[in-house]
């Protein structure tokens, strides 16, 4: 763990707390002296000294009740990690009314709440498929952006709120495009989850292709670019950072890599046609994060997969 600041100033709200990231969220800022309100749709399993708040972010009274548990001692910053809202660009694409009010209609109740109970600091993990595909290079904050699913456009939406805030309300806001986060517990219907499922059951490893490219990033480096991002200033306004490791893998060699670890022959590729595989190759610069935060090296592929494959979630 890299970035261990002491958040003893701090009383934070984690919304999406009991999701893939939010969980360990959680726990590092409970570790490191914040005191947190965590509020999910379903109840934790461990409550691990958060104040749990179970409902559904588009009751307006629930999401007033998270912020109003949001009451900071006198001299704490109070601060609010917004994860909650519909995660998977295959449900999206199914049920896209669910995303729009997930992801967007959700956002604008949080931060109106914000508003009204003062809270002017604001963190919103967005996903890096936002971005127009393109050839090789790295793709850096200031490339086009170009949502090609109902996901996409939800995410950038959501990103204009929170940027819209910031510039109407004086909001300091990050927002962070994520890669793709990988790590124990990710969800069996990501590319890295399914693989391990596999690996786990002793199986040989079978993709549906192995050609795509991602710059994969393991969930304990987002969690510490979400904490250093929040340490690292709190001027008015908004700003978007790429959250990766800043290495460009094929599905292939990440499959190749796992199957090495977990001592199974070489991965598959069953070419069946379908799903919703996104953009060919994903290539990101970590370079502005970096300068914000001074984070980085980022965890090898090879130790996050180890580690995801040994750790139960």
């Amino acid at each position: 763990m890299r970035c261990q600041p002491d958040l003893g100033e701090y009383a934070l709200l984690v919304t999406g707390a009991a999701g893939f990231i939010g969980r360990r969220l959680v726990g590092r800022l409970l570790a490191l002296g914040a005191a947190v309100v965590a509020a999910d749709r379903v109840e934790p399993r461990q409550a691990g000294g958060a104040s749990w708040l179970v409902g559904d972010l588009l009751d307006c009274a629930h999401t007033h009740r998270a912020m109003a548990a949001l009451q900071a001692p006198r001299g704490r910053r109070r601060a609010v990690f917004h994860l909650a809202g519909q995660s998977s660009r295959a449900q999206a694409v199914a049920d896209p009314d669910g995303a729009l009010a997930q992801n967007v209609v959700a956002t604008q109740r949080v931060l109106e709440c914000c508003r009204a109970a003062g809270v002017s600091r604001v963190l919103f993990p967005s996903t890096a498929l936002v971005y127009r595909e393109r050839g090789p290079g790295p793709i850096t904050e200031d490339d086009p952006v170009g949502p090609a699913s109902i996901y996409e456009a939800t995410k950038l939406c959501a990103e204009a709120l929170v940027a819209g805030y910031g510039g109407a309300f004086g909001f300091s806001a990050d927002v962070a495009r994520v890669s793709a986060a990988y790590g124990p517990g990710c969800r069996p219907d990501t590319v890295v989850g399914s693989a391990v499922a596999q690996a786990r059951a002793r199986r040989s490893v079978a993709l549906r292709s192995l050609a795509p490219v991602r710059d994969f990033v393991f969930v304990d480096d987002v969690v510490d670019t979400l904490v250093g991002l929040l340490c690292a200033g709190h001027e008015p306004g908004a700003r978007i950072f790429n959250v990766c490791s800043g290495v460009a893998t094929s599905v292939g060699e990440m499959a190749a890599e796992l199957c090495r670890i977990a001592g199974l022959g070489p991965p598959a590729e069953t070419g069946i046609p379908g799903g919703c595989a996104g953009p060919l190759r994903i290539e990101l610069s970590p370079r502005r994060l970096e300068a914000r935060t001074g984070l980085g090296p980022w965890t090898s592929l090879s130790e996050g997969l180890a580690r995801t494959l040994e750790e139960q979630v």
